[in-house]
């Protein structure tokens, strides 16, 4: 679902994600028209008609129109708009309601957290509507603090929606966790699985355990119809009193639970005031207090007498202020303005024209200062190659971390699409989030369109001052080669974009569409001129004769379709043996080349519909098909294979998929795109993955590529001065990036192991390049600089504490290298059992210690924590700060945060919300841990308090690690969706 923040939908500006779960999304939003804050729910997007979903919701929302209870979210408005199903409720989100970490709460603490959710279910109830899907995901807490609870069948509709059009759908929903089993098993919704579920939560909050879960769907169905479970609950509660309690609300046979979520409101209620779950009161009753005497209406009229007076006093004196003369203010020179805590809005410089103030000795600088952006005027997250704007000078701090955004975007994510004007003078490659537009000679970047959606095709027009790109959700839009800006929006169609191209005269734009539609668009008029509808079904390409006679189509029905572009009339077909891919005309227009599923190419008269010729000699479906001037064909299929023939028809060459080429099945865009620079005669090649690789037409020879598009990064480090990051890929190459200007530097052979691969004074960088070999490179002239060899096994590469000295290698074979000579240092080893092994020099000194995990240590007397410090097999991803002396570790559902000198102080956090660790980081100060789930979300963590601090979205594929810069200011992330993402707090 494409980036909705910012955007305003109706008079709804959305401004915040509060949660997404596997059916909807729900925002933070502030309605233009009332001046208030709502709740957002827009339903993600499904393959059938949004005008179906809509309709088919309208009575489960009027149902949840008649709720009125102050502990409910009420809809206030329901619609659908730019094909989203959205509803919005009546309160103001702030955060969904959280049991942090692994702790457990008391019988109060629970009671007095959940009673009002009970209160709310059974008022509900009495309204005969029944929520369907109690979990903390829809409970939410507003801006008083005070929870939520909404949605109301409305879950239950979309899942039982979603089950329809997609069988078997249920089994993946988000929320198994709290579902009773009749639920699981059949869908049977009612008031006593409300009851079970609520009581799941009580005992989440009870225990600080998810019960009756299992590692998958159906064994969690099995768990919970199974007769036999009371030895799960058992040594879980030390009042028996509460355990039957919650023994009551998930027993699996719904005849056996509490009948009205009423009596269990009713025990937490006195929970809450800490009487005890029987009748009997409490010892210590509350006090009575004496009413006190209410004040006298003479004092109530002296006192307002008094407060209109004070009133009056005051407006006089704003009166007469202002007509005094108004001051006027300059603005300082840059290197004489006082240093200031940064804020969200700064001030502007005065007009360099005003008048001289009368009443202030500021020297007017003989410069005009250089403007100052301001935070309104940068649009974020920037791209690589934009400096990093210098407001982003605080420090990641607990009391900020709410502020935190995205700064920069690096990388360009997936390729869909490879176009190249017709003057040859820009390639658009569409991507991820926009288009980037090269030089197709020194592939210099010209611009990037920001469309913030996925990008699936792009065509030039033919004077080449426009570029049409469209994208996933049907939306085209128009930019001016010149400024580029957008200067046209067209959304009709329903779905992604597969193909674009412009009339000869580029007066009609023809668009492809996966709703099974082709438009042909009147650009001046901005309308639809004609739209075919009938017999294009299946259609995967399409072209235009050069003579513009005929709209041809191809696609899965083994069909070459012809259509009159002057009477719109359907002409004829042509079907071939196998199913069609790609298509282009000769510019004769007398016939047409199409590529097939049984990898050829078929060459067709169009007059006489024979097969002139046929030409074999790639191994995957033909995706892609181009005509060069001499009259040659080039094909390129589904894995980045490539085929030369030339005007004869004869092959020249082929080139194989390239090393590392995955197949991707997408209706929407290719797994290859070529395109041909005639000037040249080079043919550029870039896969879904961004692997580059250029040819020469007439040899089949590959030519260096000046950049390399892939970028699948699987670890990052970042410099001790904060002024570079290293990033290594899944083709074992190292790029290093320059932090503040976000420009690529070097690209290295390599890996980044565990340690720092960067030296202390960030001069060098040293990476892996096989088991037995260690390259040290210059990071300013990015040559190399050493080569050291003779290793057994690289586990580990970093510095000795003084910064000339490289130490590679694993704990039983560890090598220390002179960064001053290039020598080896002589050194012995003592292998402890305590979990470190010792390096001394030759006057039996110790050096330091590196431990079974490959960490080196410097010689301390908090030493030994660490080298006691084992790492077992749940724990995926692991940090140390030495200065504060923890160790963050997470795994599977798990956080832990390890004090390694004061063992006492560990926090073990536990059950993440059912969510994996991927990577984690600790924050300099010590503070703030980070995490990456599994679910692509970063989350911070107050390590002091336990608290939730903010959760990051962006990245849309597994998070492969996280950097905090030694300063404290940003926060690095890298995925396998291509990008890395710098955050900070402006």
């Amino acid at each position: 679902m494409k980036n909705l923040i910012s955007k305003t939908i109706k008079n709804y500006q959305i401004l915040l994600k509060i949660r997404e779960s596997s059916t909807t999304i729900l925002y933070k939003a502030f309605d233009q028209f009332l001046d208030r804050y709502v709740a957002l729910e827009i339903l993600k997007p499904t393959t059938l008609d949004h005008q179906i979903l809509y309709e088919q919701l309208k009575p489960i929302v009027k149902k949840n129109s008649i709720l009125s209870h102050p502990n409910i979210g009420t809809i206030l408005d329901y619609f659908i708009e730019d094909e989203l199903v959205c509803l919005v409720y009546n309160f103001h989100p702030i955060h969904t309601i959280k049991r942090y970490f692994n702790r457990s709460y008391s019988w109060k603490a629970t009671s007095t957290d959940l009673v009002t959710i009970a209160q709310a279910l059974t008022y509900a109830h009495d309204k005969g509507v029944i929520h369907g899907f109690v979990n903390p995901h829809n409970i939410i807490i507003n801006e008083k603090g005070a929870p939520i609870l909404f949605g109301f069948e409305v879950e239950i509709f979309l899942i039982q929606y979603y089950s329809r059009i997609l069988p078997g759908s249920w089994i993946n929903n988000i929320g198994e966790a709290y579902l009773a089993p009749e639920v699981l098993i059949k869908n049977d919704y009612s008031m006593q699985s409300d009851i079970y579920s609520f009581g799941i939560l009580m005992h989440e909050w009870l225990t600080g355990e998810y019960l009756y879960v299992g590692e998958t769907p159906l064994l969690t169905v099995y768990l919970r119809s199974s007769q036999k479970k009371e030895k799960h609950l058992k040594n879980k509660y030390t009042n028996p009193e509460i355990k039957l309690i919650v023994e009551k609300c998930i027993h699996h046979d719904s005849k056996h639970r509490y009948q009205s979520i009423q009596e269990i409101s009713v025990l937490l209620a006195r929970g809450a005031l800490d009487y005890k779950i029987t009748k009997e009161m409490a010892k210590a009753p509350l006090k009575y207090k004496t009413p006190q005497k209410r004040p006298s209406k003479f004092v109530l009229t002296f006192f307002c007498f008094l407060f209109a007076f004070i009133i009056f006093v005051a407006g006089f004196y704003y009166q007469f202020l202002s007509n005094a003369p108004e001051k006027q203010f300059v603005s300082l020179p840059a290197d004489s303005t006082p240093e200031m805590t940064p804020t969200f809005q700064f001030t502007p410089t005065v007009n360099e024209n005003s008048p001289l103030p009368s009443r202030t000795p500021t020297l007017i600088p003989t410069e005009k200062p250089k403007p100052t952006l301001t935070f309104n005027q940068i649009s974020f997250p920037i791209r690589d190659g934009e400096d990093i704007p210098k407001l982003f000078n605080m420090n990641i701090e607990t009391n900020n971390a709410e502020r935190i955004i995205q700064v920069a975007n690096w990388g360009i994510g997936e390729v869909n699409h490879l176009e190249v004007s017709s003057d040859r003078s820009m390639i658009g490659i569409a991507t991820a989030l926009g288009v980037e537009i090269y030089d197709p000679y020194e592939f210099r970047r010209i611009a990037f369109l920001d469309t913030s959606t996925r990008i699936t095709t792009i065509a030039f027009s033919n004077n080449n001052n426009l570029i049409a790109v469209g994208d996933k959700d049907g939306v085209i839009q128009l930019w001016d080669t010149i400024t580029w800006k957008p200067i046209l929006f067209l959304s009709e169609h329903r779905k992604g974009i597969m193909k674009l191209f412009f009339s000869e005269d580029d007066q009609f734009l023809y668009s492809l569409s996966a709703d099974e539609t082709i438009k042909k668009w009147d650009i001046e008029k901005k309308i639809i001129a004609y739209q075919f509808s009938e017999n294009t079904t299946y259609v995967s390409d399409m072209a235009v004769t050069p003579d513009g006679h005929y709209l041809i189509t191809v696609g899965k029905n083994n069909k070459i379709q012809f259509w009159n572009l002057t009477t719109y009339e359907y002409v004829k077909n042509i079907r071939l043996p196998s199913q069609i891919f790609s298509v282009v005309v000769t510019p004769d227009s007398k016939q047409v080349v199409v590529g097939c599923a049984d990898h050829r190419v078929y060459i067709i008269d169009i007059q006489t519909e024979e097969i002139y010729e046929t030409l074999d000699g790639l191994n995957y479906d033909i995706v892609k098909l181009i005509l060069t001037p001499d009259g040659g064909i080039i094909a390129g299929d589904q894995l980045g294979g490539i085929a030369y023939w030339d005007s004869s028809y004869s092959l020249q060459w082929k080139a194989n998929r390239p090393e590392g080429s995955i197949n991707r099945v997408d209706l929407l865009s290719s797994g290859s795109q070529l395109v041909y620079l005639d000037k040249t005669e080079q043919i550029v090649s870039i896969d879904w993955q961004g692997i580059t690789r250029i040819f020469d037409k007439n040899s089949g020879k590959q030519i260096d590529t000046p950049i390399d598009f892939y970028n699948k990064p699987v670890n990052l480090k970042i410099s001790p001065n904060d002024n570079y990051i290293a990033v290594q890929n899944d083709k074992k190459q190292v790029r290093v990036w320059s932090l503040l200007e976000g420009k690529v530097l070097f690209d290295f052979e390599g890996e980044l192991v565990f340690g720092n691969p960067f030296s202390p004074n960030s001069q060098f960088i040293a990476l892996k390049i096989n088991d037995s070999t260690v390259r040290v490179y210059g990071i300013r002239s990015g040559k190399t600089i050493y080569q050291f060899n003779g290793h057994g096994q690289v586990k580990t590469i970093d510095y000795g504490f003084d910064g000339d000295i490289l130490v590679v290698g694993k704990p039983e074979d560890l090598h220390l290298w002179s960064l001053l000579n290039g020598q080896e240092i002589v050194v012995t080893k003592n292998f402890s059992t305590s979990g470190c092994t010792q390096i001394y020099d030759l006057n039996d000194n110790v050096i330091m210690f590196i431990t079974n995990y490959n960490l080196k240590v410097p010689v301390s007397d908090s030493s030994s924590g660490l080298c006691e410090f084992g790492r077992v097999g749940w724990m995926r991803a692991m940090d140390v700060n030495m200065t504060k002396k923890i160790i963050a570790v997470g795994g599977n559902s798990r956080l832990i945060v390890h004090n390694y000198e004061f063992s006492s102080d560990d926090i073990n956090i536990e059950g993440v919300n059912l969510k994996n660790v991927m990577e984690v980081a600790i924050h300099p100060s010590g503070d703030i841990v980070a995490s990456a789930l599994n679910d692509f979300t970063i989350r911070l963590w107050d390590i002091n308090t336990k608290e939730e601090l903010v959760v990051l979205f962006g990245h849309k594929d597994e998070i492969t690690d996280l950097e905090f810069t030694s300063n404290g200011r940003f926060l690095v992330s890298s995925s396998r969706d291509g990008f890395i993402k710098i955050w900070g707090v402006p």
